[in-house]
């Protein structure tokens, strides 16, 4: 079996989402010719030719949240902004890499923007999740053992790039870039400058890069918030192509955001907006409390609201998650906001209906796509105690006969034998 080469317009969208298409899935292994003691060896020897992401059909839509003033006082947004400088790049012969830093508080949305993009232009995806122990290695690629003979597996880096090469356009989420070390950080300038591509040093120093007219995009991501994170280094930082800067949207873009994605009326989608901002005023402005919710964590207050009631919701996906080591008075503080705006007494008549059917359920029972009947035991039919005796001594008979006993009479005489030697006895 050979390798396989997979065209640009042959991309399979399944409609399950979440799956690579079946042309990708296939391997090239090296099969025997006669030679019958090198078969397990040989076999053994496979592996996947691109370790990537593809876009799922049902991939979720990012809602920009930015605007900024363009070309001619013209309002455009951040997916805008992404792909005009794409084409512009396009345009020029010998730069086939766009890089996007986004500085900004986490749950807004950048990884999910970076798969949406991925959907449009039906590009291949990769996402990097880095943290403080990635070494260089981590995204290059090293060797591995097969079997009785090693084999070079990719790291992230040059996958998105030889997954770009053959479909023309490749997209790389790094999220948390300044999570990465110096010397792990450095491994990244090859591919941001004019070599646009990495060295493979355990790999014969094998050259990876970006073949023109193929295009990739990467998006990086930074959180100032977070403790313990390294410095931007400044040959990382003066190869980006652009750097932006992204902050919570404002109060009328957020009730707009919330409604498309929760689908809530407008007003009940300002009342939790306006709930939120309250908090993020406690922490930007009156600096009362150190972590302001995000996003994500507004919709899952939506979410939970329904099944919890607004209030306990709050405390467990606001309150709790944003009191700095759960401290105390942040979360006392965080509370208080909540009960200002009347949270307690906010009536859900829409999630209504979905409690009524969740109580439904069995309880301990995790419900499935189909409801489940609540069982009902059924009632025992009453005996009488004549009834009863009799049952149990059929019973009795039955086991002794399995056993070949004798049978029970002889050794257990009737009630009315032992009331007529009784009167006798008298």
């Amino acid at each position: 079996m050979t390798d396989i080469t997979i065209q640009r317009e042959n991309i399979n969208f399944k409609e399950s989402g979440g799956e690579i298409p079946s042309e990708i899935e296939r391997i090239s292994s090296k099969i025997p010719a006669t030679d019958e003691e090198t078969t397990k060896s040989q076999i053994s020897q496979k592996k996947l030719k691109f370790n990537v992401y593809f876009p799922e059909k049902d991939q979720q839509i990012y809602f920009p949240m930015l605007e900024f003033k363009g070309y001619e006082d013209k309002n455009i947004n951040e997916l805008e902004l992404i792909r005009l400088a794409i084409e512009r790049d396009r345009a020029h012969p010998s730069k086939n890499v766009t890089t996007f830093y986004f500085f900004s508080p986490p749950g807004l949305g950048k990884t999910v923007m970076g798969a949406y993009l991925a959907s449009c232009y039906k590009s291949p995806f990769q996402i990097i999740n880095c943290v403080n122990s990635m070494i260089d290695l981590d995204l290059l690629g090293s060797q591995i053992l097969q079997g009785e003979d090693t084999m070079w597996q990719d790291g992230p880096l040059p996958s998105i790039i030889r997954a770009t090469n053959e479909f023309g356009m490749g997209i790389l989420i790094i999220n948390e870039l300044n999570a990465l070390t110096v010397n792990a950080q450095m491994a990244l300038n090859p591919l941001l400058d004019r070599q646009e591509g990495v060295v493979l040093t355990q790999n014969n120093n094998e050259m990876v890069k970006i073949k023109s007219p193929n295009h990739l995009l990467i998006i990086a991501s930074m959180n100032p918030d977070v403790f313990g994170i390294h410095d931007l280094q400044d040959s990382v930082r003066d190869r980006a192509s652009a750097i932006l800067e992204m902050s919570y949207p404002p109060l009328e873009k957020e009730i707009q955001l919330i409604q498309h994605l929760s689908g809530i009326s407008e007003p009940l989608a300002r009342k939790y907006c306006e709930v939120i901002s309250e908090c993020r005023k406690a922490k930007y402005m009156d600096k009362t409390i150190s972590k302001a919710p995000s996003t994500r964590a507004l919709l899952d207050w939506i979410n939970y609201s329904g099944v919890w009631g607004p209030m306990l919701a709050f405390q467990m996906t606001i309150a709790n998650r944003y009191c700095s080591g759960y401290s105390a008075e942040e979360r006392e503080i965080l509370l208080r906001l909540a009960k200002g705006k009347g949270v307690k007494l906010w009536k859900l008549e829409k999630e209504s209906v979905l409690m009524t059917e969740i109580a439904e359920f069995d309880e301990f029972h995790f419900p499935s796509m189909q409801p489940i009947k609540k069982k009902v035991p059924k009632k025992p039919t009453p005996f009488k105690p004549s009834q009863k005796a009799s049952i149990g001594k059929r019973k009795l008979q039955k086991a002794a006969d399995q056993l070949n006993l004798s049978k029970l009479d002889s050794f257990m005489p009737s009630k009315t034998k032992k009331a007529t030697k009784s009167k006798t006895i008298k």
